[in-house]
């Protein structure tokens, strides 16, 4: 048995140091890209006027006096709780004043959601059977989207809070919501890790700046509303106080219902249930007993997660009948379309109308999948090794090298722009607006603030991978966040891509970015002893130094 238990805990850590070693390779690449090679040209580049290389010294500096802040004593936990609570409705104020400055409706396919969503509060039937027919029943995944939208629209109009042209202003009001529901979840998060409650304040100030004040707020668009849902996913399925009967359902329907209006929100399920197996899979091999009571209960719960799947599919079909958007399943795209679209040398892998055209040709699904698939492999094939290897680092450039997360970069993207409101609406609008004089400002100020959360990312991977080598383990609730953002980084490498694509993990690559900073605080001074309320916080953080199984 003692023999079996060494070889189950070098397989194990071998799966760990793939796991981690992937982290540092993904995110080291992306560092070097960024620092050495953003000079290189690319489509659809956003070009900040300040380089990373010189950005550096600020990120440097800026993170340097977080580690500072992070080892200084005094405040309770209770002051860092109430802050969190007392500021949420003041920045959720500050936030509709702002949106309303700058409000204007976009076009591509936002502009076709909300018109699908104005023809549904309408009752426009001729109108959804068109859109229906030529958009929806390609990207089915928006069907959800609209309906949303349009609830929310017939809400606006039923208490009467905004009228005429800023009726889209009900949805940016939730939107807002969601940024700052989704800042407090990060707090949350970070508590839940052992992180205290100084850092875990650290993170939930970061996501505020990044996200609850980004303009993509104004955009009636799934990145905005999907924003809460892959972190949702991470807190439940971190939360042990919750019983499993309860917490499976919940983030079935959670991920379920993300994945209908973004579908990269599956890859964080993904990583759950993948690093859970994993960890099940190595008590089994260490020879620990099968408690059969528990098996049934996590099976009733699975089961329960699938009815719930399966209820909530129903459901939402009923609904999109009911509203008029009746798609053909024919006529839908296959994941060779976006793997075809993701090769385009000519678009750098983002949207491409040629390769839509080109796919929309083909009558049936299995004719267009396997013209898709061709058109997709023969691109790979014809680069060759290094020529895949070229494109995909532009590819990456073009995901990562952008603060804004490709702001303005989507066809017809200023498409009405409403009346200037009040005073403060000019000089808001040249600071968020792409042609305003004081755009590069804020192009600058956030490409700092995410290239210094990016480079702390790889500290906190390359942390984690050097406390591996010490023996140390490491938890679940890394591995997930780890995981989920190999995998979005991955997917962005493969299929059609475009920088706004990585908003709805950014919470993810701050929590990663506060662990590092919280690691980097503790250096030199008293261990770091978490309290376990969830999964153990990584030990390659700082946090333990026994050589413990990692908790389930």
């Amino acid at each position: 048995m003692p023999e079996r238990s060494r070889l189950s805990e070098r397989i194990y850590r071998t799966f760990l140091f793939l796991i981690l070693a992937m982290g540092v390779f993904c995110f080291g690449a992306i560092v070097i890209l960024l620092l050495f090679y953003s000079h290189v040209w690319y489509p659809f580049k956003a070009g900040c006027p300040v380089s990373n290389k010189i950005l550096l010294i600020p990120v440097m500096l800026l993170s340097a006096g977080a580690v500072v802040w992070l080892r200084r004593q005094g405040w309770q936990d209770k002051t860092f709780d109430r802050l969190v609570a007392i500021s949420v409705p003041g920045l959720f104020l500050l936030q509709i004043f702002l949106f309303y400055q700058i409000f204007f409706e976009s076009g591509w396919d936002a502009n076709v959601v909300t018109e699908a969503a104005r023809a549904i509060v309408a009752r426009d039937t001729e109108s959804l059977q068109d859109v229906s027919g030529w958009y929806f029943s390609h990207y089915p995944n928006n069907l959800l989207l609209t309906l949303i939208i349009s609830l929310l629209l017939r809400i606006n109009g039923a208490l009467g809070l905004f009228a005429g042209d800023y009726e889209l202003m009900s949805v940016v009001l939730v939107n807002s919501a969601l940024s700052l529901g989704t800042a407090v979840l990060v707090y949350r998060t970070l508590v839940l890790l052992g992180t205290g409650r100084r850092a875990a304040f650290l993170g939930y100030g970061w996501t505020v700046l990044l996200l609850a004040f980004s303009p993509w707020n104004v955009i009636v668009y799934s990145d905005a509303l999907g924003l809460l849902f892959p972190l949702a996913v991470l807190y439940l399925g971190l939360r042990r106080d919750i019983p499993p009967l309860l917490q499976w359902p919940l983030i079935a329907a959670v991920a379920y219902l993300g994945y209908q209006i973004k579908p990269t929100v599956f890859i964080v399920l993904i990583a759950l249930v993948g690093v859970r197996l994993l960890e099940a899979l190595y008590r089994l091999a260490r020879g620990q007993q099968i408690v059969w009571a528990q098996v049934r209960r996590r099976g009733v719960a699975l089961l329960l997660a699938a009815v719930t799947l399966v209820v909530i599919h129903g459901a939402l079909n009923q609904a999109y009948r009911a509203a008029g958007l009746v798609i053909d399943e024919n006529q839908r795209y296959s994941l060779y379309h976006f793997l075809m679209m993701g090769q385009n040398d000519v678009s750098n892998g983002g949207y491409y109308e040629g390769d839509v055209g080109f796919s929309t040709s083909f009558p049936g699904y299995e004719e267009r999948k396997e013209a898709d698939k061709a058109v997709a492999l023969q691109r790979i094939q014809s680069r060759g090794l290094t020529g895949q290897l070229v494109f995909t680092a532009r590819k990456v450039l073009s995901d990562y090298n952008d603060g804004t997360f490709a702001w303005s970069m989507e066809g017809n993207f200023y498409r009405d722009i409403k009346p200037e409101p009040s005073a403060a609406a000019g000089p808001l609008r040249d600071f968020f607006y792409s042609t305003g004089q004081y755009y590069p400002i804020f192009q600058t100020a956030v490409q700092g603030l995410w290239w210094g959360t990016l480079l702390l990312v790889l500290v906190s991977a390359a942390a984690a991978l050097y406390d591996l080598a010490g023996k140390n383990q490491c938890s679940q609730a890394y591995l997930v966040v780890l995981v989920s953002l190999i995998g979005v980084t991955l997917y962005d490498a493969i299929f059609e891509t475009r920088a706004r694509y990585l908003y709805i993990y950014v919470p993810f690559y701050i929590l990663c970015a506060v662990l590092a900073l919280q690691r980097m605080s503790r250096r030199g001074t008293e261990p770091c002893r978490t309290k376990v309320i969830g999964p153990q916080l990584l030990s390659s953080l700082g946090c333990s130094g026994s050589r413990k199984q990692p908790g389930v």
